[in-house]
């Protein structure tokens, strides 16, 4: 019978050739607290632990899909975000720490001790899992919050989410490429999106976790309309942001000045560009 440390080392022999030493290290950390339900420190400190075979089988199965380069995530079904647990599926991006630091930005310029004379109508485009709109709401309970995106069951997911952790949160199945469809939504103080911004050209040098799994109309747009989600927000924005209101955006890194001068040629005045925590440009804050 395995126990918790032959285990651990037979995850780690399995992946060898599939992922760097700490990565296979993290993995199996992973695996074993989440179909153990024991901490990280317990089962350093329990390695004689036995293994049951069901527990076995479950390991088993998600080591085959990892060498087949399946996100942990979506194996386990979770990812973390702002240190809270997100459901995610195939359907869904998985949150990203770049995306934390976006959601951080706009707690930083509206802190809940701020106050204002209505509640801030918070709209959230391509909401995916809902983490973005879902963390706005828990740091900011206050506002209004509304999350579109085009996929049914990225909205399901989302809702799911954000009924897990108690936020009251509107979402709409909606295309924002589509003008048609944004009178359905009304005027906001605060719009957000991470939209698609890989180009398939960049395909060749993205890991095949990512360009594989994760789902292509959350990612790619087209190499000759690079910018066609930035473009209809800045459209959107210019009808229904208010007057005092604020646009933040994450972006392709080597799109920065193009994303900035967009907003710029669209009448908005003000525009920043902000690098990450590993110095790319990543994010876009846009006024009037």
């Amino acid at each position: 019978m395995h126990t918790v440390g032959s285990l651990r080392v037979l995850i780690r022999r399995q992946l060898e050739g599939y992922y760097e030493k700490r990565e296979r290290e993290s993995l199996s950390g992973l695996l074993l607290e989440e179909y153990l339900g024991q901490s990280g420190a317990s089962l350093c400190l329990d390695v004689n632990q036995p293994v049951t075979g069901e527990v076995f089988n479950l390991i088993e199965s998600a080591v085959s899909l990892l060498k087949k380069h399946v996100p942990v995530q979506y194996i386990l079904g979770k990812a973390h975000f702002c240190g809270m647990v997100f459901r995610v599926s195939e359907h869904v991006l998985i949150p990203r720490q770049e995306t934390e630091e976006l959601v951080g930005w706009i707690c930083e310029d509206h802190p809940v001790s701020k106050t204002y004379s209505l509640p801030l109508r918070i709209l959230d485009v391509g909401t995916g899992s809902g983490c973005i709109a879902v963390t706005l709401k828990k740091r900011m309970p206050g506002a209004q919050v509304t999350a579109v995106d085009i996929s049914r069951e990225a909205v399901d997911v989302a809702r799911s989410n954000a009924g897990q952790l108690g936020t009251d949160v509107m979402f709409v199945q909606l295309d924002m490429l589509d003008p048609n469809q944004w009178e359905a939504l009304g005027r906001f103080d605060i719009i957000v999106s991470n939209p698609p911004y890989v180009l398939p050209s960049d395909r060749s040098r993205m890991n095949a976790n990512v360009t594989d799994h994760e789902p292509a109309l959350a990612l790619f747009v087209s190499d000759h309309k690079p910018l066609m989600y930035y473009k209809a927000i800045a459209a959107y924005s210019g009808q229904h942001l208010g007057p005092q209101g604020m646009i933040y955006l994450e972006i392709n890194e080597r799109m920065g000045r193009q994303v900035c001068d967009l907003f710029e040629n669209a009448g908005f005045e003000h525009t920043e560009l902000r690098k990450d925590i590993h110095g790319r440009d990543r994010m876009v804050r846009v006024s009037r």
